[in-house]
């Protein structure tokens, strides 16, 4: 009997021991989920707010310029294309392009929607602000 009663009491330790297992377990796959998810939602939106912030920095650069010097219209747009390619919500209310004697600055102030589950959008907020030398 004594050999049947270790036998039970160790069944009843690994039964014990498997279930917490199995709750840590879920609790960990759900949070790795979840961050997969979030990470697909947030990931490809910050990367195109990354490469509109280039295209104003080199806009900045290209109207500043003496050989290129661009003008405000088709320096607007450039940047409405490159939103447009993006996919970023910007309209040229967005967009302010401020001349001075010998500075050109640029800035653009956007959100973008993020939708999330239980009807939750989250509306992520940008501002891109460059200014460089007019030559």
């Amino acid at each position: 009997m004594d050999k049947l009663e270790a036998m039970d009491s160790d069944l009843a330790l690994w039964r014990d021991e498997r279930g917490k297992s199995n709750v840590g377990s879920l609790l960990v796959i759900l949070v790795l989920v979840a961050g997969v998810y979030l990470g697909l939602k947030f990931i490809p939106v910050r990367a195109s707010a990354y490469q509109f912030d280039d295209t104003v920095r080199e806009q900045v650069v290209y109207a500043g310029a003496r050989r290129r010097k661009l003008g405000d219209p088709e320096v607007l747009r450039n940047l409405m294309g490159k939103a447009e390619e993006l996919g970023l919500p910007i309209s040229t209310r967005n967009v302010r392009i401020t001349r001075r004697s010998r500075t050109i600055r640029i800035q653009v102030a956007y959100r973008v929607p993020i939708e999330l589950p239980f009807d939750y959008t989250y509306d992520w907020t940008f501002i891109s602000d460059h200014e460089g030398p007019s030559f």
